[in-house]
Protein backbone atom coordinates (compact mmCIF):
# COMPACT_ATOMS: atom_id res chain seq x y z
CA UNK A 1 0.00 0.00 0.00
CA UNK A 2 3.09 2.32 0.99
CA UNK A 3 4.34 1.44 -2.44
CA UNK A 4 0.95 1.89 -4.19
CA UNK A 5 0.15 5.45 -2.11
CA UNK A 6 4.17 7.08 -3.71
CA UNK A 7 3.74 6.05 -6.86
CA UNK A 8 0.48 7.82 -7.12
CA UNK A 9 2.14 10.75 -5.96
CA UNK A 10 3.43 13.40 -8.42
CA UNK A 11 5.13 14.52 -5.82
CA UNK A 12 7.78 12.15 -5.32
CA UNK A 13 11.75 11.47 -6.36
CA UNK A 14 10.51 8.42 -7.28
CA UNK A 15 8.42 9.61 -10.64
CA UNK A 16 10.83 12.38 -11.91
CA UNK A 17 11.91 12.30 -14.98
CA UNK A 18 15.58 12.65 -14.33
CA UNK A 19 16.75 11.51 -10.73
CA UNK A 20 20.44 10.33 -9.66
CA UNK A 21 21.27 6.70 -8.52
CA UNK A 22 21.35 7.68 -4.84
CA UNK A 23 18.00 9.35 -5.00
CA UNK A 24 16.29 6.21 -6.24
CA UNK A 25 18.25 3.91 -4.13
CA UNK A 26 17.53 6.29 -1.33
CA UNK A 27 13.49 6.23 -2.49
CA UNK A 28 13.45 2.75 -2.33
CA UNK A 29 15.69 2.50 0.47
CA UNK A 30 13.28 4.98 2.18
CA UNK A 31 10.22 3.05 1.61
CA UNK A 32 11.50 0.05 3.17
CA UNK A 33 12.46 1.94 6.26
CA UNK A 34 9.28 3.43 6.54
CA UNK A 35 7.07 0.35 6.25
CA UNK A 36 9.46 -1.20 8.76
CA UNK A 37 8.62 1.66 11.26
CA UNK A 38 4.80 1.10 10.76
CA UNK A 39 3.75 4.05 9.06
CA UNK A 40 1.45 3.89 6.63
CA UNK A 41 -0.35 6.44 3.94
CA UNK A 42 1.02 10.12 3.34
CA UNK A 43 2.52 10.30 6.09
CA UNK A 44 5.06 7.93 4.87
CA UNK A 45 5.31 9.76 1.70
CA UNK A 46 6.31 13.13 3.58
CA UNK A 47 8.88 11.44 5.76
CA UNK A 48 10.80 9.49 3.35
CA UNK A 49 10.88 12.68 0.73
CA UNK A 50 11.87 15.30 3.32
CA UNK A 51 14.68 12.78 4.00
CA UNK A 52 15.33 11.95 0.44
CA UNK A 53 15.27 15.93 -0.08
CA UNK A 54 17.90 16.54 2.81
CA UNK A 55 20.06 13.65 2.13
CA UNK A 56 20.21 13.90 -1.94
CA UNK A 57 21.38 17.34 -1.91
CA UNK A 58 24.40 16.32 -0.44
CA UNK A 59 24.91 13.59 -2.42
CA UNK A 60 24.54 15.74 -6.02
CA UNK A 61 27.26 18.65 -4.62
CA UNK A 62 29.39 15.74 -3.89
CA UNK A 63 28.70 13.77 -7.57
CA UNK A 64 28.76 17.34 -9.35
CA UNK A 65 31.84 18.59 -7.38
CA UNK A 66 34.26 15.80 -6.99
CA UNK A 67 36.97 18.43 -5.97
CA UNK A 68 34.82 19.44 -3.02
CA UNK A 69 34.57 15.93 -2.23
CA UNK A 70 38.25 15.47 -2.34
CA UNK A 71 38.58 18.68 -0.40
CA UNK A 72 35.94 17.30 2.45
CA UNK A 73 38.02 13.94 2.64
CA UNK A 74 41.29 16.14 3.14
CA UNK A 75 39.93 17.99 6.13
CA UNK A 76 38.47 15.15 7.90
CA UNK A 77 41.88 13.29 7.30
CA UNK A 78 43.97 16.68 8.43
CA UNK A 79 41.38 16.27 11.83
CA UNK A 80 42.18 12.98 11.93
CA UNK A 81 46.10 13.68 12.06
CA UNK A 82 45.27 16.78 13.95
CA UNK A 83 43.57 14.63 16.83
CA UNK A 84 45.80 11.25 16.79
CA UNK A 85 48.84 13.91 17.49
CA UNK A 86 47.21 15.56 20.13
CA UNK A 87 46.08 11.98 22.00
CA UNK A 88 50.00 10.70 21.21
CA UNK A 89 51.18 14.12 22.92
CA UNK A 90 48.54 13.75 26.08
CA UNK A 91 50.01 10.06 26.47
CA UNK A 92 53.42 10.85 26.15
CA UNK A 93 53.07 13.82 28.98
CA UNK A 94 50.99 11.09 31.01
CA UNK A 95 53.64 8.64 30.82
CA UNK A 96 56.59 11.02 31.50
CA UNK A 97 54.53 12.27 34.64
CA UNK A 98 53.67 8.96 35.83
CA UNK A 99 57.71 8.35 35.68
CA UNK A 100 59.41 10.97 36.58
CA UNK A 101 57.06 14.14 37.87
CA UNK A 102 59.36 16.80 38.81
CA UNK A 103 60.51 18.05 35.21
CA UNK A 104 56.12 18.32 34.29
CA UNK A 105 55.79 20.35 37.95
CA UNK A 106 58.53 22.65 36.73
CA UNK A 107 57.22 23.17 33.20
CA UNK A 108 53.66 23.84 35.09
CA UNK A 109 54.87 26.33 37.58
CA UNK A 110 52.42 29.33 36.05
CA UNK A 111 49.83 27.12 37.53
CA UNK A 112 51.14 26.76 41.39
CA UNK A 113 51.32 28.68 44.26
CA UNK A 114 55.05 29.69 43.50
CA UNK A 115 55.36 33.35 42.81
CA UNK A 116 57.28 35.00 40.42
CA UNK A 117 59.53 38.02 41.24
CA UNK A 118 60.96 38.60 37.85
CA UNK A 119 60.35 37.12 34.59
CA UNK A 120 60.95 33.15 34.51
CA UNK A 121 62.14 33.74 38.18
CA UNK A 122 59.88 31.90 40.50
CA UNK A 123 60.37 31.90 44.50
CA UNK A 124 58.43 29.44 47.06
CA UNK A 125 56.56 31.81 49.11
CA UNK A 126 57.46 30.40 52.41
CA UNK A 127 60.78 31.81 51.90
CA UNK A 128 61.33 34.45 53.74
CA UNK A 129 61.77 37.97 52.23
CA UNK A 130 65.42 39.04 53.42
CA UNK A 131 66.72 35.80 51.70
CA UNK A 132 64.35 36.12 48.72
CA UNK A 133 66.36 39.40 48.24
CA UNK A 134 69.73 37.75 48.80
CA UNK A 135 69.03 35.01 46.13
CA UNK A 136 67.58 37.88 43.67
CA UNK A 137 70.74 39.21 44.22
CA UNK A 138 73.26 36.20 43.39
CA UNK A 139 70.97 35.33 40.51
CA UNK A 140 72.16 39.18 39.17
CA UNK A 141 75.93 38.35 39.98
CA UNK A 142 75.82 34.80 38.74
CA UNK A 143 74.96 36.42 35.52
CA UNK A 144 77.60 38.71 35.57
CA UNK A 145 79.84 35.72 35.94
CA UNK A 146 78.18 34.08 32.23
CA UNK A 147 80.04 36.83 30.99
CA UNK A 148 83.26 35.77 31.74
CA UNK A 149 83.33 32.99 29.55
CA UNK A 150 80.92 34.17 26.75
CA UNK A 151 79.73 37.52 24.96
CA UNK A 152 76.31 37.70 26.12
CA UNK A 153 73.64 35.96 27.12
CA UNK A 154 71.22 33.92 24.84
CA UNK A 155 69.94 31.22 27.05
CA UNK A 156 66.47 32.28 29.11
CA UNK A 157 65.77 29.12 31.87
CA UNK A 158 63.29 29.15 34.10
CA UNK A 159 64.62 29.67 37.43
CA UNK A 160 62.93 27.87 41.07
CA UNK A 161 63.67 28.67 44.33
CA UNK A 162 62.76 26.15 46.70
CA UNK A 163 62.98 25.32 50.41
CA UNK A 164 60.52 23.64 51.66
CA UNK A 165 60.94 19.55 51.83
CA UNK A 166 57.76 19.50 50.47
CA UNK A 167 58.56 21.63 47.39
CA UNK A 168 61.40 19.88 47.35
CA UNK A 169 59.76 16.86 46.46
CA UNK A 170 57.78 18.12 44.31
CA UNK A 171 60.09 20.12 41.99
CA UNK A 172 63.54 18.56 42.58
CA UNK A 173 63.82 15.08 43.43
CA UNK A 174 64.72 15.98 47.07
CA UNK A 175 68.24 17.67 45.67
CA UNK A 176 68.89 20.00 47.91
CA UNK A 177 71.27 22.06 45.53
CA UNK A 178 70.54 22.43 42.27
CA UNK A 179 69.65 20.78 39.22
CA UNK A 180 68.36 21.74 35.77
CA UNK A 181 65.93 20.01 33.19
CA UNK A 182 66.49 20.50 29.20
CA UNK A 183 63.25 20.01 27.56
CA UNK A 184 61.36 20.75 24.11
CA UNK A 185 59.94 23.71 25.64
CA UNK A 186 62.88 25.38 27.42
CA UNK A 187 65.33 24.89 30.56
CA UNK A 188 63.64 24.54 34.01
CA UNK A 189 66.40 25.08 36.59
CA UNK A 190 65.54 24.14 40.49
CA UNK A 191 67.40 25.15 43.31
CA UNK A 192 67.27 24.33 46.74
CA UNK A 193 68.47 25.73 49.99
CA UNK A 194 71.69 24.42 49.49
CA UNK A 195 72.68 26.21 46.38
CA UNK A 196 71.80 29.68 47.33
CA UNK A 197 74.55 30.92 46.27
CA UNK A 198 76.13 32.37 43.14
CA UNK A 199 78.58 29.60 42.07
CA UNK A 200 75.72 26.75 42.13
CA UNK A 201 73.27 29.44 40.60
CA UNK A 202 76.12 30.40 37.98
CA UNK A 203 76.76 26.44 37.52
CA UNK A 204 73.37 26.00 36.34
CA UNK A 205 73.06 29.04 34.21
CA UNK A 206 76.39 28.01 32.07
CA UNK A 207 75.06 24.67 31.20
CA UNK A 208 71.92 26.06 30.45
CA UNK A 209 73.85 28.51 28.22
CA UNK A 210 76.37 26.30 26.51
CA UNK A 211 73.27 23.81 25.64
CA UNK A 212 71.29 26.94 24.12
CA UNK A 213 74.33 27.51 21.89
CA UNK A 214 74.64 23.90 20.82
CA UNK A 215 72.44 22.10 18.15
CA UNK A 216 72.97 19.19 19.78
CA UNK A 217 73.92 19.04 23.29
CA UNK A 218 75.25 15.09 23.01
CA UNK A 219 78.17 16.82 21.07
CA UNK A 220 79.91 17.38 23.90
CA UNK A 221 81.50 15.05 26.60
CA UNK A 222 80.34 15.20 30.29
CA UNK A 223 83.28 16.26 31.18
CA UNK A 224 84.05 19.30 29.24
CA UNK A 225 80.00 20.02 29.99
CA UNK A 226 80.52 20.37 33.73
CA UNK A 227 84.27 21.45 33.11
CA UNK A 228 83.10 24.61 31.34
CA UNK A 229 80.41 24.98 33.95
CA UNK A 230 83.17 25.18 37.25
CA UNK A 231 84.79 27.74 35.62
CA UNK A 232 82.17 30.27 36.92
CA UNK A 233 82.31 27.99 39.84
CA UNK A 234 84.63 29.21 42.53
CA UNK A 235 84.15 25.80 44.94
CA UNK A 236 86.65 24.25 42.37
CA UNK A 237 90.50 25.04 42.39
CA UNK A 238 93.05 23.96 39.32
CA UNK A 239 95.29 21.35 40.72
CA UNK A 240 98.57 20.98 38.42
CA UNK A 241 99.05 17.75 40.02
CA UNK A 242 96.01 16.24 38.02
CA UNK A 243 96.63 13.12 35.69
CA UNK A 244 94.55 14.37 32.69
CA UNK A 245 95.77 12.29 30.51
CA UNK A 246 92.57 9.68 30.42
CA UNK A 247 89.91 13.06 30.18
CA UNK A 248 88.30 10.78 27.50
CA UNK A 249 87.59 8.02 30.02
CA UNK A 250 85.30 10.38 31.74
CA UNK A 251 83.09 11.42 28.61
CA UNK A 252 79.69 9.41 29.21
CA UNK A 253 77.11 9.92 31.88
CA UNK A 254 77.86 7.09 33.62
CA UNK A 255 81.49 7.03 33.94
CA UNK A 256 81.69 11.04 35.32
CA UNK A 257 79.02 10.37 37.75
CA UNK A 258 79.82 6.96 39.34
CA UNK A 259 79.67 7.70 43.14
CA UNK A 260 82.59 7.09 44.45
CA UNK A 261 84.82 8.85 41.98
CA UNK A 262 82.43 11.68 41.08
CA UNK A 263 84.41 14.36 43.30
CA UNK A 264 87.65 13.80 41.81
CA UNK A 265 85.96 13.91 38.45
CA UNK A 266 84.82 17.11 38.79
CA UNK A 267 88.23 18.60 40.11
CA UNK A 268 90.01 16.72 36.54
CA UNK A 269 87.26 18.44 34.23
CA UNK A 270 88.09 21.73 36.30
CA UNK A 271 91.52 21.27 35.93
CA UNK A 272 91.31 20.43 32.04
CA UNK A 273 89.04 23.26 30.95
CA UNK A 274 90.33 25.92 32.55
CA UNK A 275 93.59 24.95 31.31
CA UNK A 276 92.41 25.03 27.97
CA UNK A 277 89.83 27.73 28.24
CA UNK A 278 93.30 29.95 29.74
CA UNK A 279 95.12 28.97 25.96
CA UNK A 280 92.03 29.50 23.74
CA UNK A 281 89.30 32.34 25.76
CA UNK A 282 86.01 33.30 24.31
CA UNK A 283 86.70 33.28 20.57
CA UNK A 284 88.20 29.47 20.98
CA UNK A 285 85.21 28.28 22.75
CA UNK A 286 83.03 30.15 20.35
CA UNK A 287 85.24 28.29 17.74
CA UNK A 288 84.87 25.05 18.98
CA UNK A 289 80.19 25.47 19.58
CA UNK A 290 80.04 26.73 15.74
CA UNK A 291 82.54 24.00 14.51
CA UNK A 292 80.05 21.26 16.40
CA UNK A 293 77.28 22.87 14.96
CA UNK A 294 78.63 22.57 11.78
CA UNK A 295 79.05 18.91 11.83
CA UNK A 296 82.59 18.85 13.28
CA UNK A 297 84.12 16.18 15.60
CA UNK A 298 84.63 17.59 19.46
CA UNK A 299 88.08 16.29 19.94
CA UNK A 300 89.42 17.07 16.42
CA UNK A 301 88.14 20.69 17.16
CA UNK A 302 89.53 20.70 20.66
CA UNK A 303 93.02 20.12 19.82
CA UNK A 304 93.17 21.92 16.51
CA UNK A 305 91.58 25.32 18.32
CA UNK A 306 94.81 24.91 21.30
CA UNK A 307 96.85 24.34 18.71
CA UNK A 308 96.36 27.35 16.68
CA UNK A 309 96.78 29.12 19.72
Amino acid sequence: MVLAQLNNSRSSPCLREEISEAEAFLCEYRLVLCGGDGISGRECILVCEKKISRTSRLNRSIFNNPKGATGMMKKRKKKFIIAAILFIFLMLLVGSYMLNPQPVHAMMVDFSSMEERVEHVYVEPDIPVNMEDMILNDLTQSKERILEVFDGLQANPTILFVQSSKALEKYAQNNRTAQTYYTYWGHYIVVGPDGFNEDVIAHELLHSELRTRLMNKDKVPVWFDEGLATVVDHRYLRDESLNLDHINDLSSRDAFYEPSQVKENYEIAHSEVVRWFGIVGKSGLMELIEGLNQGGTFNELYKAIESRR
